[in-house]
């Protein structure tokens, strides 16, 4: 078996787009599963792939991590971290 690769030389594909905790909650649920999410903000990235983006990526920390310590952060953070079973 190859390994699969994640990224994309051309930047953001088609399979590729924002989610949101509810939409994933009712994809997995309509297969079966049981899910729970949790959506985070505040979590600092230290790279990006483009030289444009990393000049303002101190700017994004700083206001994703004012955005983790409201309760807005629990709605509309960049990550959605899940946990699912299939239900019995």
């Amino acid at each position: 078996m190859g390994e699969k690769s994640y990224y994309s030389p051309i930047g953001v594909t088609d399979n590729e787009r924002l989610i949101s905790s509810n939409e994933l909650m009712e994809v997995f649920g309509k297969h079966g599963f049981r899910v729970k999410t949790e959506v985070l903000s505040g979590i600092k990235l230290s790279y990006v792939d483009s030289k444009n983006l990393g000049k303002i990526l101190k700017i994004y920390n700083f206001l994703d991590g004012l955005l983790g310590g409201t309760f807005l952060g629990k709605f509309i953070g960049m990550w959605i971290v899940g946990v699912g079973k299939i239900n019995d």
